[in-house]
């Protein structure tokens, strides 16, 4: 079964925290993250889905973000949109 987590609006500095703790929370099985209601990410929280990607990489787990259009500006800026799949960005 794939985990689906949806992302908060703002993925800030504030937000940091508890996104490392769900995504903590599912490792071990496949990821999704939606992205759909994301208006903006931060550094932090952008290095935390990174760090992440390679983690369920190197379990040999699927980690999908997914509908990521809204922030891809902002992961564009901090050099990362290459890190994720554009087939994903609006589905």
């Amino acid at each position: 079964m794939i985990d689906v987590i949806t992302l908060p609006d703002k993925l800030d500095s504030g937000a940091a925290a508890g996104l490392l703790s769900t995504i903590k929370a599912a490792r071990g099985a496949p990821l999704t993250l939606d992205a759909s209601e994301s208006k903006s990410i931060g550094a932090i929280c952008a290095q935390i889905i990174v760090a992440a990607r390679s983690a369920w990489a190197t379990d040999g787990h699927a980690f999908v973000l997914t509908r990521w259009a809204s922030i891809a500006d902002d992961l564009r800026l901090l050099g990362l949109h290459d890190q994720f799949d554009e087939a994903n960005i609006s589905s």
